[in-house]
């Protein structure tokens, strides 16, 4: 029913989550039938340690991409790039990060520095933006360098599941996503433009 309805609404899924995942490699394995069920690319995750057999497994059965998703200064595990890249180093090349520029921001860590350190590692992007007092803003109007943070993505060959996030407004957050789709467009435009 639901992937009737998002079809109808034209509508496609191509990520899903932030999924936790552990040992348990049949709890495991029944987040990976949801998602072949929507049809996603990715699942984002913020898997424990004692999780990536469970899902090197399972990215080769199922053919779908683990992100691993940066939650910010408090996250123990996966709050620097360099934590997941270490992580990830020696597995299937389908398990990467999902980069959150915000998350990143708050952490005090450079977005732009972040993809480039993960390079084809970076398998998905939840496109956020902190100003300098840590409040969320639209993507753009506070540290995140939109075009800098577009050009990182292009450079390293990203071809994931690109979610912008804005999180202020949730009762009407369409005016204010219209502004972050425009932005990110503009910058597009003015590549394609350019040759």
């Amino acid at each position: 029913q639901l992937k009737e309805r998002l079809s109808a609404a034209g509508v496609m899924v191509n990520a899903f989550g932030v999924e936790r995942f552990g040992a348990d490699h049949a709890l495991n394995e029944r987040i990976f039938r949801f998602g072949r069920e929507l049809g996603v690319v990715n699942l984002s995750a913020a898997p424990t340690r004692d999780a990536f057999d469970s899902l090197e497994e399972l990215v080769d059965r199922y053919d779908i991409r683990i992100a691993i998703h940066n939650h910010g200064p408090e996250d123990e595990l996966w709050a620097r790039p360099e934590w997941i890249l270490e992580a990830v180093r020696d597995r299937d090349d389908r398990i990467g990060a999902c980069v959150d520029t915000g998350h990143y921001l708050r952490s005090g860590v450079s977005p732009v520095e972040a993809i480039r350190m993960l390079g084809s590692r970076v398998l998905g992007v939840h496109f956020k933006d902190f100003d300098a007092e840590l409040r969320e803003v639209i993507p753009g109007d506070g540290q995140l360098d939109v075009e800098a943070t577009l050009e990182a993505l292009r450079d390293v060959g990203f071809d994931g599941p690109f979610s912008l996030e804005f999180e202020e407004f949730p009762d009407d957050p369409v005016p204010h996503m219209r502004v972050a789709v425009e932005r990110v467009t503009a910058v597009l435009e003015n590549w394609a433009a350019a040759g």
